[in-house]
């Protein structure tokens, strides 16, 4: 027996026999069930009943008068069934749950199915209340699922947006990095793996190095590098210091370059060493050049001071010769003799003179100059210079011709050509012809 509700069950009866319609209200009656009913005679006035009002369960006969009950299951929509039959036909019952209903009670001459019909009605209404809360969960699930959906999409597209943009930017700053012309590494300040490399650095040694180690990898250590500035760039609270410059020879490229070092922080939080190499090799032979240079003009200023003053020795030496030439008849044996010293003392101040020019730091100026002279002059000079083992030979045609230049710049030109010649031949000799 159902439990006793405040609220009665609102029941429409589809019954066309008119004895099983009494036993209904009857048994209604006597068992004060609460049920508010309507009862339906035909297919079509349980049509018209439908049209206008609301039941929460309609129990029905299958075969009527004017058709069977399962031409109103398109107005029962959603509400539960109850079939009832006089035969026990097998195939009409399955019929019956296919198209919906939600049990099905066969009538016995007795009436004893009315005493079932209380208890079947309940259980059919709990099992649409169930059905209903359900339902009503599954649609909430659903929103929410549709409404978490929606969220994702919007996640993702926003998140979709922000990988699109940082791969935008990835791909910018790589280009930055690959563009300039240096050498560009980031590694554990820890492990010392490589983490990146630009292209320029993949170019200077042939491949990729990134997961290797730095000092194995760039420098062909053993061990970490002796001169590495770690430690230089963290303080003690381990925050970066700041920038550390430092220059170098790499031992597997062979060239030079001046390192910048700072530590800055990885994309996963670490502090990790950034090192941009330039190379100076270039600019190592230009000081390497200057300092040479700077060496010669300081040896062409000593030079020039000693010549200067072994000038004025030579001055009295020749003076005081000529002199005694003078004083010496020339049937004196001595006379010769003093003859050779002048003859040495022109030399000596001729070689002197051409230091003297050689030396001299003044602006170049242009003068009407017979250049057979001024080489001939030269190569005096240089015979003096160049090892024995090689020869000089003039094969000079010209004689009187005049140009325009400056003596200085000849003897220098004429200098160099011959050295460097002589510096070709130096271990086997040979013949420098002019």
């Amino acid at each position: 027996m159902p439990d006793r509700q405040d609220k009665k069950i609102r029941l429409l009866l589809v019954e066309d026999d008119r004895v099983d319609q009494m036993a209904f209200e009857k048994y209604v009656k006597n068992m004060t069930l609460p049920y508010d009913y309507t009862i339906a005679g035909s297919v079509a006035e349980a049509r018209t009943i439908l049209k206008s009002n609301t039941f929460d369960i309609i129990i029905s006969d299958y075969m009527l008068g004017d058709g069977i009950s399962f031409e109103l299951f398109d107005l029962f929509k959603k509400l539960p069934v109850i079939i009832t039959t006089g035969t026990g036909n097998e195939e009409v019952a399955v019929e019956a749950m296919k198209r919906g209903a939600c049990d099905y009670l066969i009538k016995d001459p007795e009436g004893n199915y009315l005493k079932t019909l209380p208890t079947t009605v309940e259980l059919v209404l709990k099992r649409k209340r169930n059905e209903d809360e359900l339902q009503k969960y599954q649609n909430s699930l659903e929103s929410m699922v549709k409404e978490r959906t929606g969220e994702l999409q919007a996640e993702i597209a926003v998140r979709k947006k922000a990988e699109d943009a940082l791969r935008v930017s990835h791909e910018r700053f790589l280009t930055v990095l690959d563009s300039i012309d240096a050498n560009i590494y980031v590694a554990d300040m820890e492990s010392y793996k490589i983490l990146f490399m630009n292209k320029n650095l993949m170019n200077t040694f042939g491949r990729d190095l990134t997961g290797e180690l730095c000092w194995e990898g760039f420098k062909g250590e053993s061990e970490p590098c002796k001169h590495c500035t770690n430690d230089q760039l963290i303080d003690e609270n381990g925050k970066p210091t700041g920038l550390c410059t430092w220059q170098n020879k790499n031992p597997i490229t062979g060239k030079w370059y001046i390192n910048n070092d700072r530590a800055i922080e990885w994309s996963d939080g670490r502090l990790v060493r950034i090192e941009i190499a330039t190379d100076i090799t270039d600019l190592k032979h230009i000081e390497e050049e200057l300092r040479q240079s700077q060496k010669m003009e300081s040896i062409g200023t000593l030079t020039g001071g000693i010549a200067h003053d072994f000038n004025n020795i030579m001055g009295i030496i020749l003076g005081n010769a000529e002199l005694a030439l003078d004083d010496v008849p020339k049937w004196n044996p001595a006379h010769s003799n003093l003859e050779e010293i002048k003859k040495a003392s022109l030399r000596a101040a001729n070689i002197v003179r051409q230091l003297l020019s050689f030396t001299r730091i003044t602006d170049q100026k242009l003068q009407p100059m017979e250049i057979a002279l001024v080489i001939k002059d030269a190569l005096k000079f240089l015979r003096s210079t160049i090892p024995t083992t090689i020869d000089i030979v003039q094969d000079i045609s010209i004689t009187d011709e005049t140009i325009l230049a400056d003596p200085t710049q000849i003897n220098q030109i004429m200098m160099n050509l011959c050295i460097n010649a002589s510096h070709a031949m130096e271990q086997t000799g040979g013949k420098i012809t002019i």
